[in-house]
């Protein structure tokens, strides 16, 4: 069988649509595909109500912490007479200790219902930022309290008393 043809150059005689394996494929020009918008994230109702019963009790324990720890050295003075201990008297450092709790308190529950928010709305579970902010605000609270009641002359003596 002899072909009278030429000897092909670069696939001339190759079928329609044939590519060549010794030859990088022609570029594809495909126009720009549509961006579909992103699919926001399924919202949780649970999750909804759970963060709103959550920070309705924080704002709840913040309003109620004004009037508490107002008179917190009248409140470490009952628990000093409930224990036997003797008369509270650091009242200049109760009433500082109760300025800081007050605004502790508002200021972690303002950044704790910011995060809660903003996790809501990009669909994220958002219940534990208001149980972060309740268990920082409790170490906080109690952290002061026992600061102020272990700083008190009655107690250190009360302390000393039971050490011998």
């Amino acid at each position: 069988m002899t072909d009278e043809r030429p000897r092909p150059q670069y696939g001339e005689y190759a079928p329609e649509g044939w590519v060549s394996p010794n030859q990088p494929p022609p570029p594809v020009v495909a126009p720009a595909p549509v961006v579909a918008p992103a699919a926001s994230r399924p919202r949780r109702t649970w999750d909804v109500i759970l963060t709103g019963a959550l920070l309705a009790l924080g704002l709840y324990t913040v309003v109620s912490g004004f009037v508490v720890y107002g008179d917190l050295a009248g409140l470490i003075d009952q628990v000093f007479e409930q224990q036997g201990i003797g008369d509270f008297t650091s009242t200049a450092a109760a009433a500082s200790a109760s300025t800081a709790i007050n605004v502790v308190q508002a200021v972690l529950f303002v950044i704790v219902a910011s995060l809660a928010i903003v996790s809501l709305r990009a669909g994220r579970i958002a219940f534990i930022w208001p149980l972060i902010g309740g268990l920082v605000s409790t170490i906080v609270v109690a952290t002061i309290v026992v600061i102020v009641m272990v700083g008190d002359p009655a107690f250190i003596a009360y302390s000393n008393q039971l050490g011998q």
